[in-house]
């Protein structure tokens, strides 16, 4: 609490946590009803709550395995539902909050490395479950480097990714190549 509010005044803090979203949602000016902004806006928030950020100001946080470790890059982020977010969500990212995108990138290798397997993750860049689609944290990685992030370390993604390589259950990696349908190769 020192590090995050170092002069405790109630006043203070709801000023700056006031400024802090003002100064995300005024990223975007729209136009339309009162109804109509207010849906927008809203929904703009509900983007921006998730990932979050789980590790402390010092970079520690408890993984599932509840280990404390130390995130590689100082900060470490959770919840990204990728199946769900990886179409829309980090696209938006990347042009609406893109200070935030190599924390999300960085987050998603170390949970690689870390063989951390959030329940809220799919693909070898969290819980395989063989129930979704490919492997959406390729994507949201693949789209971050080929936008012009390169606040992670690109290779160590890249050898990461184990997409269908490795893990052949549902799938035909004679037939996903000869097709071309490998995202990263």
């Amino acid at each position: 609490m020192e590090a995050e509010i170092a002069d405790w005044n109630f006043e203070g803090v709801k000023q700056a946590a006031h400024d802090e979203w003002n100064n995300y949602l005024s990223r975007i000016e729209i136009t339309g009803t009162d109804d109509e902004k207010t849906n927008f806006y809203t929904s703009f928030y509900h983007a921006l709550i998730q990932p979050n950020q789980i590790s402390d100001v010092d970079g520690w946080y408890r993984n599932a395995a509840d280990s404390i470790v130390k995130a590689g890059n100082g900060a470490f982020y959770s919840t990204f539902s990728l199946w769900d977010t990886y179409r829309a969500a980090h696209p938006f990212y990347t042009l609406m909050v893109p200070e935030k995108v190599d924390g999300f990138v960085n987050s998603l290798v170390e949970q690689n490395r870390l063989k951390y397997r959030a329940s809220c993750l799919s693909g070898d860049f969290g819980k395989k479950t063989y129930t979704m689609i490919g492997n959406h944290g390729v994507s949201v990685i693949a789209e971050a480097y080929r936008k012009g992030f390169r606040g992670f370390d690109a290779e160590r993604a890249f050898n990461a990714k184990n997409t269908q390589t490795v893990y052949k259950l549902k799938s035909d990696w004679e037939t996903y190549m000869k097709y071309g349908y490998s995202l990263l190769t």
